[in-house]
């Protein structure tokens, strides 16, 4: 797809939009200045939330649908005022509701290993600070205020 925001069908769900980037990435996950609070509602994050603009998630059933439609890559980029480290998973896929969006593979990485950091969150369920699905850790890791994830043991980095 070019860049910009797309309607996509998947299935027999209704249909929704995207945002892809220039190099035909799915933009499905985006923080750039604060402007968008990520300490959101489990329910916010399962509908998703933001602007294609700015800052969005675009929501846990979405990437369910997308990532289990067909086998998918992961791109994740962090700037930093150093410079814009990357990493690459080659078979990205997430659980339905059921499984609380269960991270449940990212298959190989390539690229930078200083933000290779979801290897340790392969098979932990989604968490928001007011549903907390991580079985491996004494409180709820998403309370600290950063937002819903697959928190790893001890809540680990994200």
């Amino acid at each position: 797809l070019d860049a910009g925001v797309h309607e996509i069908q998947i299935g027999n769900a209704n249909p929704f939009y995207v945002m892809c980037s220039s190099g035909g990435w799915m933009i499905i996950h985006r923080r750039m200045n604060g402007r968008v609070n990520f300490d959101k509602t489990w329910q916010e994050y399962v509908n998703g939330f933001g602007d294609f603009d700015g800052e969005f998630f675009i929501g846990l059933e979405k990437l369910h649908l997308i990532t289990n439609f067909t086998r998918h890559e992961l791109y994740a980029a962090i700037t930093f005022q150093w410079g814009s480290p990357a990493v690459q998973y080659d078979n990205f896929r997430i659980g339905n509701s059921k499984s609380f969006y269960e991270l449940e593979s990212i298959g190989q990485s390539s690229g930078d290993n200083y933000i290779n950091v979801l290897q340790r969150n392969v098979n932990q369920k989604f968490s928001t600070y007011d549903e907390n699905h991580n079985t491996l850790s004494t409180r709820n890791c998403a309370e600290n205020g950063n937002g819903g994830w697959w928190y790893p043991r001890n809540c680990g980095e994200m």
